[in-house]
Order: structure tokens, then sequence, then C-alpha cells
């Protein structure tokens, strides 16, 4: 049987859109719905269960979202937006 996906208001949630707050206005605005459903779709992933899980995907959502955010940010400078 598949894991329950967390509530949309769960404090893993709340902190991703923190997060979010990483990247560029215009960007987080158009797409911060689609990335915090994405975000509730890879959380329930079996790879993802127990303490080790949960750790694990925190640190691949911190390793992904900054890097991401930077390059947005170097995309706006850059004139590609």
């Amino acid at each position: 049987m598949g894991q329950v996906p967390p509530p949309r208001h769960s404090p893993g949630v709340w902190l991703f859109r923190l997060l979010l707050l990483l990247f560029p206005r215009n960007f987080r605005h158009a797409y911060r719905e689609q990335l915090v459903e994405a975000y509730i779709g890879q959380r329930s992933e079996a790879r993802y269960r127990g303490l080790l899980g949960w750790l694990r995907f925190a640190v691949d959502i911190v390793a992904d979202t900054i890097p991401a955010a930077v390059r947005r940010h170097a995309a706006v400078l850059g004139g590609r937006a």
C-alpha cells in the first residue's frame, strides 16, 4: 500500500515554501503551486519513507533547490528570464 502524501500545510511543505523564497519573485509566483505539488509527490516516494528516507529527502531537496535558484537568478541577470 502506498504512503499518504503530506498535507499541503505540513511542516515540510511550509519549509519547502520558505526555500522557494530563494527563487526570483516572478518565477516563484508563476511556478510556486506546481513546485509544491512536485514536492508533495516526490516526498511520498517509497525511497523517502522512514527517518533515513526523510533525511535523504531533505538533503536532496536542499541540494536541488539552492543550485536551481542560483541558475534562475543568473538567467534573470543574463536576460534569459
